[in-house]
Order: structure tokens, then C-alpha cells, then sequence
């Protein structure tokens, strides 16, 4: 295996923590690692396996982002498809003081956006993924989701 080292300086402020707990969901999620300080995971970038994983260092304002690449054959073609990828799933270049300013003006907004501040929205890799992940983590049964009580729901086939 060969491994490819580089950095990402994200927009700031920035919290890797906050977006590796977003991208997981549930302790359960396998693929979605964090161990305390390092968010890890496997991802195919042309046709190839590769796992990334990614270390934050400095505080929210002033973060570095140490990306470690390993795979059987990764190419400098490799490190920019991993960093672009990483830049979608962890919105690294989008810049929230429009937002953090519009969220000072209504008081119980503003408390909750100062505790989560450097949370970015985060994105799964693929279109494909995020259905899928949007199918398997609905909790609500379909009548729910269509807002009919079961009084209202038509008469099943055998009635």
C-alpha cells in the first residue's frame, strides 16, 4: 500500500469533529469512523478502493486539515479527486458569516448556532449514497410521511 500525505486549509471557522458526527449519524455506522481525533474512511476514486483519513490541527479558527491517502496505486490524479470529494462531503469552502451574522439578530438561533459554530453542511460522496442512506435511516411509516391517518387510508384490495 502507498500513501499519499497532503493538507486542506478549510474556510473558517471549521470543526472536523462536528462533521464527521454529522456525516455518522449512529455509533453503528461502519463507514463513517472517528476515533477522537482522526475521521476515517474508505471511499473508490477511479474504480480504485482508498482509504482517507483526516486529522484536524489548530482551533476552529485557525484549521489545518492533515489528510493521509493510502491505497495500492494512488496518483497525484487520486490526491486531487480525494480532495475534491473531501471539500463536498465536509463543505470545507463554504463560508458561513452571512449566516453566523444573519443567526446573531434572532436570540434563541444565535445560542444554538455559537454552540455548534464551525459545523459545515456536510454532503455523502455520492448522489447514490444519500438515497440510500435516506432510505435506511427513515423512521416514519409511509401514512406518516403522506400525512393520512389510518382512518383516511383507502380500504385494502381483499376488503
Amino acid at each position: 500500500m502507498k500513501r499519499i500525505v497532503f493538507s486542506i486549509v478549510p474556510v473558517r471557522p471549521f470543526r472536523l469533529d462536528f462533521a464527521a458526527w454529522a456525516l455518522r449519524r449512529r455509533p453503528e455506522n461502519t463507514i463513517d469512523c472517528r476515533d477522537g481525533s482522526t475521521f476515517r474512511r474508505a471511499l473508490k476514486i477511479e474504480s480504485q478502493p482508498v482509504e482517507i483519513s483526516v486529522q484536524q490541527h489548530g482551533q476552529p479558527d485557525r484549521a489545518r486539515l492533515e489528510v493521509n491517502l493510502t491505497g495500492r496505486r494512488p496518483t497525484q490524479r487520486t490526491q486531487i479527486l480525494a480532495k475534491s470529494l473531501l471539500e463536498r462531503m465536509l463543505a470545507l469552502s463554504r463560508d458561513l458569516v452571512p449566516f453566523y451574522k444573519l443567526a446573531k439578530r434572532e436570540p434563541r438561533l444565535a445560542s444554538l448556532v455559537e454552540e455548534f459554530r464551525g459545523l459545515k453542511p456536510p454532503r455523502f460522496p455520492t448522489v447514490v449514497e444519500a438515497v440510500v442512506n435516506g432510505i435506511t435511516c427513515q423512521q416514519l411509516s409511509l401514512l406518516v410521511s403522506m400525512d393520512v391517518g389510518p382512518e383516511a387510508a383507502p380500504a385494502s384490495p381483499a376488503a
